[in-house]
């Protein structure tokens, strides 16, 4: 994987500010990898920030309306609460 002078080309994909620049498709994700855990704290939050506001927003929409209304149910205790780790095990049977 080649790297280059931001200036001297029109990249593929450019970070310039963390001096990553690809001028063809990277040839592994792993090297990707490799050179983002090797960017300083700064670097990496920034590279972080931009990937995760990259990324499409959720299909779902969850009212203040909604929120409210269950929160008012949970503390009458007209529904049953469960654990985070009871949330996480209904969510994820039979798919690992």
């Amino acid at each position: 994987m080649r790297r280059r002078d931001v200036s001297s080309l029109k990249p593929f994909l450019a970070f310039p500010g963390l001096g990553l620049v690809y001028d063809s498709p990277m040839a592994t994700f792993a090297e990707f990898k490799e050179q983002a855990a090797a960017l300083s704290v700064e670097q990496r939050a920034t590279l972080a920030s931009f990937l995760l506001h990259s990324l499409p927003d959720p299909d779902y929409d969850v009212s203040d309306e909604e929120v409210a209304e269950r929160f008012r149910e949970a503390k009458a205790g007209e529904v049953e609460m469960i654990t985070f780790d009871q949330l996480t095990d209904g969510v994820f049977v039979g798919r690992l």
